[in-house]
C-alpha cells in the first residue's frame, strides 16, 4: 500500500479557538499534518499538540516563505482580508475562519485573486462536515419531507466573560458576521438557489455598551416561494438548531452548528405529528474539515466548488447588510 503523503497545515493566530479546537482536530488528521504556528505573542516558542508533537511559532515572513500546502486563517475577522491576501500573493492555499471578510468587495477581490493563481480558497465552516449536517442536507435534497414549506436557523450566545474580539468592532466584532453567517451558510447548503431578501431586523449598535450589533434577524425567500426564518444573537440564551417543514414530514436538528457531542440524532416528524429519531455517527466536525481539505486540494474540481460556495455566501450576507443598514436609515 502506497504511504499516504499529508499536506502540511500552517495557522495563523494562536487564540483560544486555534489551541481549542484546530491544534487538537490537526493532530488527529489522516491527510492533514500541522507544521508551524505563527503567533506575536509566542514567537520562537514551542507549543504541544494533543500526540505532544512540538510546533514551531514563527512570525509572519517564516509563515509565508515556509513550505505550508495550506494556511489555516485563525485571526478576528477584521484582519481576514490583509491575512488572506497576503497568504494568496505568496502562492498558498488558504482556508479563513468565517467570515471571510465583513465586506463583500474585499470578499470578491479574494476570491478573484484565488482564481488568478489557481488557489484553494475556503471559509471553515466546519459543522458542514458533521454526520447530522450531512443527514440532514441529504434528508432535503432527496425529497423525503416533500415540499419545504419553510426553514427556521436560530444562532444564540450567551454573554461571554471573555469575547475577545466579539466587542471590538475594529477588529470585525459583530453578531451578524460572527453568527448569522452559519445560518446564511446552511440555508444555501440545503437550497439549490439563492435567495431573495425580504426583510430584515436588527439591534441598533448604538444600543450596545460596545459599539457592535448585538444580534438580529432576517426574513429570505427561495423560488418557489419558500421561507427561511433567521434569527442570531449575542447575550441571550443558547440556541443553536434547524427546523425544516414539509408537507409530507419535518425535520429538527439541535447543536447543527456545534463541532460535535450530544445529541448524536435527528428529529423526524412524520405528516401525522410522530415523532422519531435517526442516530447519526460521533465525530469532531474540525477533523472532518481538514481531512477533506487535506485530500482534496490538489482538485481542480473541488477548488471550484469551493470558490462558488464562498462567492454565493459573500453576495447573501452584503444583500442581508444592504437591507439591515438601509432598515435604520443608515
Amino acid at each position: 500500500m502506497r504511504e499516504v503523503v499529508k499536506k502540511k497545515l500552517a495557522i495563523w493566530g494562536y487564540g483560544s479557538h486555534t489551541r481549542r479546537n484546530v491544534i487538537p482536530a490537526a493532530s488527529q488528521c489522516t491527510s492533514i499534518e500541522l507544521s508551524v504556528v505563527c503567533s506575536r505573542q509566542r514567537l520562537g516558542t514551542i507549543v504541544q499538540n494533543t500526540a505532544n508533537q512540538d510546533i514551531r511559532c514563527v512570525d509572519v515572513d517564516e509563515l509565508l516563505c515556509g513550505d505550508a500546502d495550506l494556511i489555516y486563517v485563525c485571526t478576528p475577522t477584521g484582519l481576514h482580508y490583509e491575512h488572506c491576501r497576503m497568504a494568496l500573493l505568496r502562492g498558498k492555499n488558504v482556508l479563513c475562519e468565517k467570515s471571510l471578510t465583513n465586506d463583500a468587495k474585499h470578499s470578491v477581490e479574494l476570491l478573484s485573486l484565488a482564481k488568478e493563481k489557481g488557489l484553494f480558497l475556503s471559509e471553515a465552516f466546519m459543522y458542514c462536515f458533521h454526520p447530522r449536517t450531512i443527514e440532514a442536507r441529504r434528508i432535503v435534497r432527496a425529497g423525503e419531507l416533500g415540499s419545504i414549506r419553510s426553514i427556521t436557523c436560530e444562532f444564540g450566545i450567551p454573554k461571554l466573560e471573555e469575547p475577545g474580539f466579539r466587542n471590538d468592532h475594529t477588529l470585525g466584532g459583530s453578531a451578524f458576521w460572527d453568527l448569522a453567517c452559519y445560518l446564511v451558510s446552511l440555508v444555501n447548503e440545503l437550497m439549490p438557489n439563492i435567495p431573495e431578501v425580504v426583510g430584515t431586523v436588527t439591534q441598533d449598535p448604538a444600543r450596545s455598551t460596545t459599539g457592535v450589533d448585538l444580534g438580529g434577524a432576517a426574513l429570505l425567500r427561495f423560488a418557489p416561494g419558500i421561507p427561511a426564518f433567521l434569527n442570531w444573537g449575542y447575550e441571550t440564551t443558547y440556541r443553536n438548531r434547524l427546523e425544516i417543514w414539509g408537507d409530507r414530514g419535518s425535520l429538527r436538528v439541535d447543536r447543527i452548528f456545534s463541532k460535535g457531542g450530544p445529541p448524536e440524532f435527528i428529529e423526524r416528524v412524520d405528516s401525522s405529528g410522530r415523532v422519531s429519531q435517526v442516530g447519526t455517527k460521533s465525530a469532531d466536525a474540525f477533523v472532518n474539515m481538514l481531512d477533506h481539505i487535506g485530500s482534496n486540494l490538489g482538485s481542480s474540481d473541488f477548488r471550484d466548488a469551493a470558490w462558488r460556495t464562498a462567492s454565493r455566501q459573500a453576495l447573501v450576507m452584503h444583500s442581508i447588510w444592504e437591507k439591515m443598514y438601509s432598515n435604520r436609515g443608515t
